[in-house]
């Protein structure tokens, strides 16, 4: 006869849990991937959203050049008096 196991654990419990551990982090990967999926189905790419960003840059800085003074307002400007003599 087998002697008793020294630890209470016989080599088929030893043997299940090995095989469910290993089933449990199948169901772990296969759920990461099911994740990652989604969400590159749901993003944009990134290629094109860096270029709609690009584009909506180029118009931001457009726009802030357009706005901006020639002169900055105190140097030179008419009506102002820095030192306040006036």
């Amino acid at each position: 006869m087998l002697a008793d196991p020294v630890l209470g654990i016989t080599a088929v419990g030893a043997l299940l849990a090995v095989v469910l551990g290993l089933f449990g982090f199948g169901l772990v990967i296969a759920v990461c991937v099911g994740v990652l999926a989604a969400i590159q189905a749901v993003l944009p790419a990134t290629d094109r959203g860096a270029d709609e960003v690009e584009r909506a840059q180029a118009v931001a800085a457009d726009r802030d050049d357009a706005a901006e003074p020639d002169a900055p307002v105190g140097e030179g400007t008419a009506g102002s008096d820095p030192a306040g003599d006036g």
